[in-house]
């Protein structure tokens, strides 16, 4: 990346505008298939460093982020990638409860919708992160990180956390999940 358009600074991103990019891709790579949630960077889809349009930006490991600025990953499959951070999803405490069945069991969820304000720590891989990130958006949901990080599988705990049922497999993360019954 030593290109004339790299030497100059270019304005940092707002705190709010770079939480709002990494909360949209679950805090890992925006690349489908990718589970990096270590070593992130903000790109530039147009490559155009002072475009900070949120639409224009997207979550990227550092080998995703090298492939897009070398042309193995180009704009339109970058582009694919952002559409995709937005599922069209009907978001509804109904559509939730069913989800948070899939997360945790019916017996966890229905306390969980039936009593609003109530919270579950829970172990999550990426993924449901992401699933989950609609309802986060609405308001139905907060989901607060409890900073744990564990192994998933064999109904691995960490501290009182509980490990989710739909993916439990690869590195997972602490939440503290709660349903405002909001939105």
């Amino acid at each position: 990346m030593s290109s004339d358009k790299y030497e100059t600074n270019r304005p940092s991103l707002p705190a709010e505008l770079r939480r709002a990019i990494e909360v949209e891709s679950g805090h890992a790579c925006a690349v489908k298939g990718c589970s990096e949630h270590t070593y992130l960077e903000i790109h530039h889809i147009d490559q155009d460093r002072n475009n900070n349009n949120p639409q224009n930006l997207i979550l990227l490991c550092d080998k995703h982020h090298k492939m897009a600025h070398n042309d193995v990953i180009d704009r339109k499959a970058l582009r694919l990638y952002k559409a995709e951070l937005s599922p069209r999803i009907n978001v509804s405490v109904d559509s939730l409860a069913a989800l948070l069945t899939e997360l945790c069991g019916p017996d966890i969820s229905s306390q969980l919708i039936n009593n609003p304000g109530a919270q579950l720590q829970i172990v999550l891989n990426p993924a449901s992160v992401e699933e989950l990130q609609p309802y986060i958006q609405s308001a139905l949901v907060v989901l607060r990180s409890t900073g744990s990080i564990c192994s998933m599988g064999m109904n691995s705990r960490v501290g009182n956390h509980i490990e989710e049922l739909k993916r439990p497999y690869g590195l997972g993360n602490g939440f503290l999940l709660s349903f405002t019954g909001e939105s």
